[in-house]
């Protein structure tokens, strides 16, 4: 049995406008700790991911927008920052069908652990009334409602597949850690100021994987991971 606790932190670090040109920078860290009973090749140590999403939006005219997205990361034991460095990309479009209804469509692009990642996408962003948001823009898929001034109550599934570099340790040499899994779940947020919003979560996790690989992409390790409920709580900023 595999468990992990987690800890993400999200901020704006860079928000620009000048006429219809934006450019805007965060800052996401995240720390995860893994505990298992089982013996196998996952470190005793927490993990750390540092990425920083650099995007510059134009808006085109009314109905158009086109932007773009480079986000360099580190992601590992931080032992070797240069084996844990990442690189993504995005590039795409938005268009504003109606007042309620917005599509979009790009190309993500990733190298990083050894491997290219290139994908199509698309997405809708649509609000069939003021306090109800529908949002799906892969991997991520939300339904928010506002229930009252202060209150909102989400439904959310998401697809998520985070790796880290791990150096040569008593357990095995130098490293790639994969866990992939799907979430679904429930979120109640609270505004507790103008901006600050707390958050709790629950749902279920699935389709849960974990994969070890050396630096050559040889499996070391790889194992189904049961099924299992989840909590999360937080803290968000909107303005």
């Amino acid at each position: 049995e595999v468990s992990a606790d987690e800890f993400s932190i999200f901020a704006p670090i860079l928000p620009l406008s000048n006429g219809r040109l934006r450019v805007l920078a965060f800052l996401n860290y995240r720390a995860t700790s893994f505990d298992t009973s089982v013996p196998n090749l996952l470190p005793d140590d927490t993990l750390h991911s540092i990425r920083m999403p650099i995007a510059v939006i134009y808006d085109y005219s009314d109905e158009w927008l086109f932007g773009g997205m480079v986000m360099p990361g580190l992601s590992g034991d931080m032992e070797n920052t240069g084996d844990a460095f990442t690189f993504s990309a995005f590039a795409g479009f938005g268009y504003k069908a109606s007042p309620n209804l917005r599509w979009f469509g790009g190309v993500f692009y990733s190298d990083g652990f050894g491997d290219d990642f290139v994908a199509p996408g698309i997405g809708v962003m649509w609000n069939p009334t003021p306090d109800l948001s529908v949002n799906i823009l892969p991997p991520f898929a939300n339904v928010s409602w506002r229930f009252h001034e202060d209150y909102m109550l989400s439904m959310f599934a998401r697809y998520e597949s985070p790796t880290w570099n791990v150096d040569a340790d008593n357990a095995g040499p130098t490293r790639d850690v994969n866990m992939s899994s799907a979430r679904v779940g429930l979120r109640l947020e609270r505004r507790m100021t103008e901006h600050l919003w707390a958050q709790v979560s629950a749902g279920y996790s699935f389709g849960r994987e974990m994969e070890i690989e050396n630096l050559s992409n040889n499996t070391l390790q790889k194992d189904d991971i049961d099924s299992s409920p989840f909590v999360q709580i937080g803290l968000s900023l909107r303005y």
